[in-house]
């Protein structure tokens, strides 16, 4: 890789990381996320700052002032939207356990509800899902291992999701107040 090459992917990098820790401070990574996917989510910050840079450079007079403040309160709904059925989906999906959050499934297993059931005999109810998983040392084998991963893999697709949208909006209303203050160009 050319010294030029490595020079944007190191200011794109810088910037994907910037806008983490910004966003880190409001929208924090599911307990049970690998650190994989966190270096999958500053890859995709990254790339949508360099196709933000691209738009910066193509819309950046005074004149698409307004195409950006636009852009900014769409990517805000976006991002609160987004934020609320991430913070929604931690809470149906996971349960706290052993100092951390576990991920559950919807569907019982048999072993989960022959549980239930002797549970139900003795006390006279069905035990919540975090007795059932105190009860049992763990969530294995409670839930469908497919079910379990589904939503997983959807809790952090919301986290990457809400991750991007929040960094699109601080990148455009930067763009908003440089097209703003712009003779003939932005950042």
């Amino acid at each position: 890789m050319d010294k030029s090459r490595r020079q944007i992917w190191k200011k794109l990098s810088g910037a994907a990381i910037w806008v983490l820790g910004i966003v880190a401070t409001f929208v924090l990574p599911p307990p049970f996320l690998e650190r994989p996917w966190l270096y999958f989510t500053r890859f995709i910050v990254a790339i949508i700052v360099g196709l933000f840079v691209i738009l910066s450079r193509k819309w950046d007079s005074k004149a698409h002032t307004f195409r950006w403040v636009i852009g900014v309160i769409v990517l805000l709904l976006g991002t609160v939207a987004g934020y609320f059925a991430y913070d929604a989906a931690l809470h149906r999906w996971t349960i706290p356990y052993a100092g951390t959050r576990v991920v559950i499934g919807k569907t019982y297993t048999d072993k989960a509800n022959r549980f239930r059931d002797r549970f139900r005999s003795d006390n006279g109810y069905f035990p919540d899902d975090e007795n059932l998983v105190w009860k049992n040392a763990g969530p294995n084998g409670l839930w469908p291992d497919a079910e379990v991963e589904s939503r997983r893999l959807g809790a952090t697709a919301l986290y990457i999701g809400t991750v991007v949208l929040a960094g699109c909006s601080i990148f455009s209303i930067l763009q908003a107040i440089a097209c703003s203050r712009a003779s003939d160009g932005g950042l």
